[in-house]
């Protein structure tokens, strides 16, 4: 029984639809996290220059300058990555799950009572309970948008293989 000709070319654009969405949802993420990390930077900034009286003592704030750094570091790679998701290459949802992953163990193990010195963390439940939520939303959007670009490309492979102009 032959296949009606439209027919390959509707799963294919379906497919490249289902990815743009994924595209939209990445590059948010990755604004989100640009977000994030930049208000971090900037309070281990205030903390180092301005310190306030109920600041940790300066050896903390001190070993708190190279975690800005590498968030610094951070905000370049997740713009990148969202740059490079806005131009459809399926490698730069790795950021976006490795930031993701890394702000889902920093939520989780700020949560725990073992994460201060001093005890158990007082009033920072809410904010440790956003950074894993949104740490476990990168991480599953990741790897769910690379299995659906690696489907469209596989299925544009598949049209071009078979002769037809995907148009």
């Amino acid at each position: 029984m032959a296949r009606h000709p439209e027919e390959p070319l509707a799963v294919v654009r379906h497919e490249v639809r289902t990815a743009d969405l994924w595209r939209a949802t990445g590059v948010g993420l990755c604004l989100v996290w640009g977000v994030v990390l930049c208000l971090l930077v900037g309070w281990v900034v205030r903390l180092t220059l301005h310190p306030a009286a109920g600041d940790p003592p300066p050896a903390v704030r001190l070993l708190l300058v190279p975690v800005a750094l590498v968030c610094a570091g951070s905000v370049v790679w997740v713009a990148v990555a969202a740059w490079r998701i806005h131009h459809r290459r399926t490698a730069a949802w790795d950021g976006v799950v490795v930031v993701g992953a890394l702000g889902l163990v920093s939520g989780v193990v700020t949560s725990t009572p073992w994460g201060t010195v001093d005890g158990p963390a007082t009033g920072r439940g809410s904010e440790s309970l956003g950074l894993a939520v949104l740490g476990l939303l990168s991480v599953a959007t990741g790897l769910l948008a690379q299995r659906s670009w690696r489907r469209a490309a596989g299925r544009l492979e598949e049209l071009r293989g078979e002769g037809s102009d995907p148009g």
